[in-house]
């Protein structure tokens, strides 16, 4: 072979090699995408996040962020994402994860024995019973048809207080800080409507029992509770008011009362006794099925519901409703990886003393999908114009999240869905902001689009 022959062999076998090296460290190193082309580095991400929290939103605000690609298996950002923050309802992402590991494939309805007679019935937490939310509901169908016997309710050992930890005792007649408890009917609310100088209740108990005064002095049509009775003062007006308001369960009594006037029969109460789960003559009688709850405690953020689940749970799993042990057992043994110890209280997000990294919640979004089939998943939570996404509506199968608002805390945490193909699993926690929400919220948005059409 000629010295030009050979010089012109070895030239084309080092071009060739040369443009295999750039191919790899395209596709491994730059992030290019065989399918789509190259997909925005990491880099460029991180600069473009912090252009955007230059924005005047976030003067003197915290900010965490953490995202992960799926698809690639790394992580894209971690902006102060080990910092702790309240994540507001972003809590219940955890606490859906407790429910779908420990309560199968229905709610725990009831448990129940009888004797000739006498039904004796036993309260599990399960917030559906007789809730407007559920048209079938298997555990109350049964009480309905029982019409012949006498009923007595008992308590399981409850360890927990009527409110979580850390709560806002003052909005104790808020929609949306319902009572916890053992047997929960209706919601724990009344469900009211004022009109035209005249009010209607369900359940009708409180009304027909003299529980509710009028109040004609001038004002905006409500209803209002004092804070340590079931006693409602009724604000009338023209207009027609829709109102759901708490009422104090009293530790079962007013449960036992609901009851015997729901379904038109003596019910006794009996403080002093309980059914045990392991009693061969004690049945359980599921209610409805957990999906169905979950859904609605994802998509309208139900703070009810996620209390009631961790309680659920932890009768399921120890015979005892006690919420601190439940949260602790999860910890300990169905998230021994967290990134970062949490500090975790309640199951709704209620209170102001949960504290969560955005590295935590990443983490157990990653745990959701890997432990559970993604159209699951993906059924529980809002997309795009849905539930509190609605603000979203061109994002409609491209985002599934879950939303975290309190007084100068928003949260935002959930899966994207790419044009180039990617999932994307991230967080955003801000705490301590003084601006708009909404502006705010519109702001998380723009972070979601541009990653959404970018990556």
């Amino acid at each position: 072979m000629s010295l030009y022959a050979y010089t012109s062999f070895y030239s084309k076998r080092l071009r060739v090699l040369f443009l295999l090296f750039i191919g790899c460290y395209c596709l491994i190193d730059t992030g290019c995408s065989p399918r789509y082309g190259p997909v925005i580095g990491r880099g460029r991400i991180q600069h473009v996040i912090r252009q955007w929290l230059r924005d005047s939103l976030f003067r003197g605000a915290q900010v965490g962020i953490s995202v992960s690609d799926l698809t690639r298996r790394r992580n894209m950002v971690q902006y102060h994402s080990k910092q702790y923050f309240n994540p507001a309802s972003n809590t219940k992402l955890f606490t859906l994860f407790a429910g779908l590991h420990l309560l199968g494939d229905s709610t725990t309805g009831i448990l129940y024995s009888d004797k000739q007679d006498t039904l004796f019935i036993q309260g599990t937490a399960d917030p559906s019973l007789f809730h407007p939310d559920f048209a079938v509901q298997h555990a109350v169908n049964f009480l309905l048809k029982d019409t012949h016997r006498v009923m007595v309710l008992f308590n399981p050992v409850n360890r927990n207080a009527v409110w979580g930890p850390g709560w806002a005792w003052n909005d104790y007649a808020e929609d949306y800080q319902p009572e916890r408890s053992t047997l929960p009917l209706y919601g724990n609310v009344v469900w009211c409507t004022v009109y035209d100088h005249q009010v209607q209740m369900l359940p009708a108990y409180f009304l027909q029992t003299g529980l509710v005064k009028w109040d004609t002095t001038t004002g905006p049509a409500q209803i209002t509770r004092l804070p340590e009775e079931n006693l409602f003062i009724v604000h009338p007006a023209a207009d027609t008011v829709h109102i759901q308001i708490p009422y104090r369960v009293m530790q079962g009594g007013v449960s036992a009362a609901l009851l015997s006037d729901t379904l038109h029969k003596p019910v006794l109460f009996d403080p002093e006794r309980q059914l045990s789960p392991d009693d061969q003559q004690v049945r359980w009688l599921a209610n409805v099925p957990a999906d169905s709850l979950f859904r609605n405690m994802m998509f309208r953020s139900d703070n009810f519901y996620a209390e009631q689940t961790l309680m659920m749970c932890s009768y399921r799993l120890f015979d005892t409703i006690d919420s601190r042990r439940m949260i602790q057992f999860v910890l300990d043994s169905l998230l021994p990886g967290l990134p970062q110890p949490p500090r975790w209280v309640d199951g709704s997000g209620l209170s102001r003393l949960n504290l969560f990294t955005p590295d935590d919640i990443v983490y157990v979004l990653k745990k959701l999908l890997s432990d559970f089939p993604r159209a699951r998943i993906f059924s529980l939570l809002p997309t795009g114009g849905s539930g509190t996404l609605s603000r979203y509506p061109d994002l409609r199968g491209r985002i599934y999240a879950k939303t975290g608002s309190l007084s100068n805390q928003a949260a935002l945490s959930g899966y994207l869905l790419t044009r180039r193909g990617h999932t994307l699993v991230f967080s955003i926690l801000v705490g301590n902001y003084v601006s708009s929400p909404a502006q705010l919220r519109n702001r998380m948005g723009d972070w979601l689009r541009w990653l959404v059409e970018h990556y």
